[in-house]
């Protein structure tokens, strides 16, 4: 609405052609190709992936038609303009977001690790691989929509949830699991992580539980180690992207958060403790149950 009523000051006899692809690769294309046959002069597009955005600018262009990059810009095409209301700013609030989880989670694995209550051996052997899968994920996330990839979130949640809540524990192999099947896991949940665009910590538990066979209680400060590793990996790339943007990372700031977060991270870890194995794991069943309610309430209908 915004948008129409600067557009009629502007220009009061221009049409304004609304669509939204709901973060659909294939719809946007779709929906970029039907206005330019209706004629539009002038487009304004918020790219659901920017690699594939390049051809519809470049085909636009090649007719005459103006295109607006908003938000988002195309490396690979540029458009005629480009709009974005706080880019930069989201860059450094994601920046210091991965520091301030990688910074609680590593800190609070520490009372974990003196416990014993870290597998060092899957932190290495899952984490790691886990990280590349990641980008896996990413690179398969361009072919479906965003609600596909909630949805496939919320199911996958759904059967761990399953899984997890049955009465009957689950008991470690003994000798351990051999490497490559550690490997094989920490791949396939870093590509679903990277596949669904969410933070793994909901994933990486339940993993560790249901395919690596480990305790509860060993499981979560095993993930602990796992997520801060992963966060720092991200924030390694963005420190050394903000210098270039003239922005840096407020570290007293950042700081705090670490601080506030470790500090619950403590109290939330001394209860955890004292809970039964199966009390405890029953309970993170019932979280993945609502969380992927929601999220299937929010999508579907």
């Amino acid at each position: 609405p915004g948008f129409e009523a600067e557009m009629k000051k502007l220009c009061a006899d221009c049409t304004v052609i609304y669509q939204n692809a709901n973060a659909d690769v294939a719809l946007q294309q779709q929906q970029f190709n039907s206005v330019l046959t209706q004629g539009a002069k002038v487009i304004v597009l918020d790219p659901v992936d920017s690699a594939a955005a390049a051809a519809l600018v470049t085909l636009a262009q090649s007719q005459g038609v103006k295109v607006i990059a908003y938000d988002r810009p195309i490396p690979d095409a540029p458009a005629d303009y480009y709009v974005s209301f706080d880019n930069k700013g989201i860059g450094q609030a994601i920046a210091e977001s991965l520091l301030i989880v990688g910074g609680i989670a590593l800190l609070g694995a520490v009372p974990y690790a003196l416990r014993g209550l870290v597998d060092f051996r899957n932190v290495l052997f899952f984490g790691l691989p886990g990280m590349a899968g990641t980008y896996l994920g990413a690179w398969l996330s361009r072919f479906v929509s965003g609600q596909v990839q909630l949805l496939t979130f919320a199911l996958v949640m759904l059967l761990a949830a399953y899984f997890m809540a049955r009465p009957l524990p689950l008991k470690r192999q003994e000798g351990g699991r051999t490497p490559w099947k550690i490997v094989l896991e920490g791949l396939f949940v870093g590509a679903l992580t990277g596949f669904v665009g969410v933070g793994g910590g909901f994933l990486i538990v339940p993993a560790l539980v249901l395919l690596g066979g480990l305790p509860m209680h060993l499981a979560v400060g095993t993930s602990l180690l796992i997520i801060a590793m992963k966060s720092f990996a991200g924030f390694y790339k963005y420190l050394h992207l903000l210098p270039a943007l003239g922005l840096s990372v407020n570290y007293q700031v950042a700081g705090l958060f670490v601080l506030v977060g470790f500090l619950g991270s403590l109290l939330g870890g001394r209860v955890a403790v004292r809970l039964p194995q199966e009390s405890l794991k029953r309970g993170f069943a019932l979280f993945l149950v609502a969380m992927g309610v929601f999220i299937v309430a929010q999508n579907v209908g």
